[in-house]
């Protein structure tokens, strides 16, 4: 008999939105495609570096 699996929960990490991180790094939330079409637009060019 096979051992059963323990049910993996899922992870809550909380990650500062909107904020530059290093190497460029940005976290943002986005609820539709229009709204990641808007932020594409916005930031596409930028090569931010901290």
């Amino acid at each position: 008999m096979k051992p059963k699996k323990k049910p993996l929960l899922p992870v809550d990490i909380k990650l500062p939105e909107r904020v530059l991180l290093e190497e460029g790094v940005m976290f943002v939330t986005l609820r539709t495609l229009d709204e990641l079409e808007r932020f594409w637009e916005e930031h596409k060019g930028c090569r931010c570096r901290m």
